[in-house]
């Protein structure tokens, strides 16, 4: 009888059992280095293909603000410069914005350059694209693009693990290549953001009737509120009533306005706004110094409109050309130049503002609450004075805009950003494919 411990035939199988462990761990471990090396690639796959994705979105978003029904070749072109930036089409180059607001690739580590992106244009969502120019417009009108795709492939990225495969004799792929696209449209919005102007409504008028408005016409602002208002000008309108006042009016004409404004919302009318020229003279490229148009960007063009109506084709040539303001500066006011309002600009004086009853602020009743009724599209039409300057041509002494019509009329020069939705406008980008 074995004591226990002693040898026996009960050791062998355990020698055996452990060679048979060894073996089967080499047959196992290419498969699970082949299984590893699968589930770390493929996530960078996908990694790829969702940041592709979310530029290729952006870009189309940046770029369709521009397709807003203007029969204007240009259009291409500025489209194509808001797709490109990519998320702020108020600002140039990856050096002009913040970190954050770049939509990088390849696990973050990379900008798509321009180059490697096609941005094209159509009349249909399902096409045909073509990658027209101011100077090519390959037979789609202006007016009539409606759809914009970005698209951008990326090829022959080289995998990390699977080669691992490769090197045990297991076939395996050593490249992934991805593509994404996405095609945009304007469409009418719930919510925009918005100007801090107020147009007045004629008394008695209805959207039906336009709300008593000529499109094409001049409307001049009211200086002194307490004399009351009229059918064809426009007060300034408080969007955070009892805050607001000539300081947030000049930051919202310096920024992107105020958003979240939609019909039905209240505001107030926060007094006489004399002196918030300078800030409306930013968007006309004059500012006390050129460092401030990177935080205050110009309109593509500074010329001005001291008189008449029907001002759009008009500004929508200048805006072509790139075309600086016409007038007189000095006393500590720089124009840009032409190429400056080409590096700097953006769609900044077409402009959505609010229609409102401006008859229940008359008598001097500043305190009083109107309706926004309509959201209205308007160009701002010239500098303002501030002391002596700007002077010459170009210039006006009152602050004027030309009412261009509501802001969700078919056609309508206008485009803002805001939440998507809405069945009356005014535009607003939105993905559609």
């Amino acid at each position: 009888m074995l004591a226990p411990g002693s040898s026996g035939r009960c050791s062998a199988p355990r020698k055996r059992q452990r060679g048979a462990s060894a073996i089967l761990l080499a047959l196992c471990l290419p498969v699970m280095l082949g299984l590893v090396a699968l589930g770390w690639d493929l996530s960078r796959a996908y990694a790829l293909k969702a940041e592709h994705q979310n530029a290729m979105d952006a870009c189309a978003l940046a770029a369709s603000s521009a397709l807003t029904g203007a029969n204007d070749p240009a259009v291409f072109d500025v489209a194509r410069a808001y797709a490109l930036v990519l998320v702020d089409p108020q600002a140039q180059g990856e050096a002009a914005r913040p970190a954050a607001s770049i939509n990088r690739v390849f696990l973050q580590s990379e900008v798509p350059t321009a180059a490697s992106i096609e941005v094209a244009f159509s009349s249909q969502i399902d096409g045909p694209f073509v990658a027209a120019t101011s100077t090519q417009t390959l037979g789609l009108s202006p007016a009539q693009a409606r759809f914009v795709r970005c698209k951008r492939s990326d090829t022959g990225r080289a995998l990390w693990l699977m080669p691992v495969l490769q090197a045990l004799g297991i076939p395996a792929a050593s490249s992934i290549s991805v593509t994404a696209e996405a095609v945009a449209a304007l469409s009418g919005a719930q919510e925009v953001c918005a100007m801090p102007l107020a147009v007045c409504a004629a008394p008695g008028s209805t959207q039906a009737q336009g709300w008593g408005l000529v499109s094409g016409r001049r409307l001049t602002s009211v200086d002194n509120p307490a004399a009351g208002y009229g059918s064809g000008n426009f007060g300034w309108a408080d969007f955070t009533p009892p805050n607001g006042g000539a300081s947030e009016l000049a930051a919202l004409l310096q920024g992107q306005g105020a958003c979240g404004v939609q019909r039905g919302q209240s505001v107030g009318q926060p007094g006489q706004a004399s002196s918030v020229g300078s800030a409306w003279n930013t968007r006309f490229g004059l500012y006390a110094n050129t460092n401030e148009a990177r935080q205050s960007p110009p309109d593509y063009t500074g010329w001005g409109y001291a008189t008449g109506n029907n001002n759009l084709s008009d500004y929508l040539m200048r805006r072509a050309a790139r075309a600086s303001f016409q007038g007189q500066v000095g006393g500590g006011v720089v124009a840009l130049t032409s190429a400056q309002h080409a590096q700097w600009g953006a769609q900044r004086r077409l402009i959505t503002v609010p229609i409102v009853d401006c008859a229940v602020w008359n008598g001097g009743k500043g305190s009083a609450m109107a309706s926004v009724l309509d959201l209205a599209c308007v160009l701002m039409l010239a500098p303002v004075k501030t002391g002596s300057r700007p002077s010459g041509a170009g210039v006006s002494n009152s602050f004027e805009v030309e009412y261009l019509g509501r802001a969700g009329d078919p056609g309508a020069p206008c485009a803002t950003n805001g939440a998507v939705g809405g069945n009356t406008g005014p535009l607003v980008p939105g993905l559609v494919q």
